[in-house]
């Protein structure tokens, strides 16, 4: 499966309502314009009124976590992305899949 349900993590996500992920939906996934765009290190890939798009190499994997940009700070979202994915439409789904059941998604 190339984007699968993950693991529950080790501390519980931030939650969000059905507009939150919305906007999650429509403007940090939907920015996306290619898998590359997470496959590199950096911050604030993609922004969005409430959340932006950090991401981070770790145990040859890429670590894509998407955070509210004030107050808390808190994750909503983790996906781990394996260095030769190469379908945005996978992550886009893991994306939104993280952001609804508060679970790591990997895509491969």
């Amino acid at each position: 499966m190339p984007a699968a349900q993950g693991a529950l993590p080790g501390s519980s996500f931030t939650n969000t309502n059905s507009t939150l992920r919305k906007e999650i939906k429509n403007d940090i996934a939907g920015a996306l314009t290619s898998i590359s765009d997470v496959q590199r290190e950096a911050d604030s890939i993609v922004k969005s009124d409430n959340f932006h798009l950090d991401s981070r190499s770790v145990n040859s994997q890429w670590k894509v976590e998407i955070q509210y940009r004030a107050g808390t700070k808190g994750t909503v979202a983790l996906v781990l992305v394996d260095p030769n994915a190469t379908s945005l439409a996978d992550l886009q789904t893991a994306i939104n899949g993280s952001a609804s059941d508060g679970h790591i998604w990997n895509v491969t």
